[in-house]
């Protein structure tokens, strides 16, 4: 059984591209397309738009030093919104000064190459929370439900 269609994912990536030149000025969510060598190297370019995320937690990566490194707790909701708590690092490289990220045990929790990470802040009164969806992931479970339901 194939769980996806070529017209599955391009509804996928259009939707992810509406929504990041939505969320572009409002700074409330960003994406991340990951790749085998980001995966590998658990290293990740710190693009504008989840620097821009980022400032809603108080953490600006354009203002570290060299070498400077800033831990934040997130919340990895996979596709049947179960949570696991990981830790993502935002940090610049010492030798060049590039703003870089990784997430904690990425090898172990489930992430493949050309998987489309949601980045998102959860606010409950006053405490925020950074929250990362894979898109993939739930679109490869909504695609198998609507097969299993036609």
């Amino acid at each position: 059984m194939t769980l996806h269609t070529p017209n599955h994912w391009e509804g996928v990536a259009q939707a992810a591209l509406t929504q990041r030149k939505h969320n572009a000025a409002t700074g409330r969510s960003a994406l991340v397309r990951l790749t085998q060598t980001s995966i590998n190297n658990n290293c990740f370019n710190c693009r504008a738009d989840l620097r821009l995320l980022l400032r809603e937690f108080g953490i600006d990566v354009d203002v570290l030093k060299r070498g400077e490194k800033i831990n934040k707790p997130a919340k990895l909701l996979n596709a049947i919104n179960m949570t696991k708590d990981i830790e993502v690092r935002f940090y610049r490289t010492a030798k060049r000064g590039e703003k870089r990220m990784s997430i904690g045990n990425i090898k172990t929790i489930g992430l493949k190459d050309g998987d489309l990470l949601f980045f998102f802040e959860t606010r409950d009164g006053k405490n925020q929370t950074l929250c990362i969806q894979n898109l993939t992931q739930l679109g490869k479970v909504m695609e198998a439900t609507k097969q299993l339901t036609s």
